[in-house]
């Protein structure tokens, strides 16, 4: 007989201290012996031929674990980009609230400011009335009295142009805001998937274990019945 090289020997015979044989697998690797070793020497036993399924399983395992890693990572972004706009919502809400009452407050004061306007240019113009009633010796008085009304006519004007200008920014604020709660939605919807996607990948996961598990246990029994025939 010539020498023998050793890949792996999956497992050992050796005796205790009783003088009993126990099994265990040393993790033997690439070793040359000089002389012959028979199933009797040390207890070895020659390698059986590997089965091709437990070489599958152990690809599509290496397969699903990288796929599982990678999803983690997407899954993990995914959270981060989710606090991201959360944290942006939030602000934006914040910023939007406050910026909602400022020109609430705004637009009651110039509301108000109108109102008095309104009502200083009908007591102006019911002064008028009453000066042309009583005299028509007053042209001077009644030429100022004329401006103050144009002037307070002209600044009514304005302050109603600059309302509008105010409720269209409100609106404005407004659609943004319903844009930014779309963006948040979507990557909702992106997390919902991504999490669908791994737990289904962690269920094959554990499939692929599970009949891993099931073929070393039937390796182990075919094992024990060797033993058993040379006992």
């Amino acid at each position: 007989m010539g020498t023998r090289e050793v890949t792996r020997a999956p497992y050992l015979l050796h005796q205790d201290q009783r003088g009993e044989r126990t099994t265990q697998s040393p993790g033997l690797r690439h070793e040359q012996f000089s002389e012959p070793i028979g199933p009797d020497d040390y207890g070895y036993r020659p390698p059986k031929n590997r089965d091709p399924n437990v070489t599958r399983l152990k690809g599509k395992i290496k397969m699903l674990a990288e796929d599982n890693t990678s999803l983690r990572q997407e899954y993990e972004q995914a959270q981060n980009e989710i606090r991201h706009y959360k944290d942006r919502v939030v602000r934006v809400e914040e910023f939007h609230r406050l910026e909602v009452q400022r020109l609430r407050k705004e637009v009651d004061y110039h509301k108000r400011l109108r109102l008095g306007a309104d009502q200083r240019a009908f007591e102006l113009e019911e002064r008028l009335r009453q000066q042309q009633r009583q005299t028509s010796t007053f042209d001077e008085a009644q030429s100022s009295l004329i401006e103050q009304s144009q002037l307070l006519v002209s600044k009514n004007a304005e302050l109603a142009y600059k309302i509008k200008t105010l409720e269209t920014q409100v609106l404005q604020q407004q659609q943004l805001q319903g844009c930014l709660e779309e963006q948040l939605e979507d990557v909702l919807r992106d997390r919902d998937r991504l999490e669908g996607e791994l737990q289904e990948l962690l269920e094959k996961r554990q499939d692929v274990n599970g009949l891993r598990d099931l073929k070393l246990v039937e390796e182990d029994e075919d094992h024990e019945e060797d033993e058993g025939d040379e006992g």
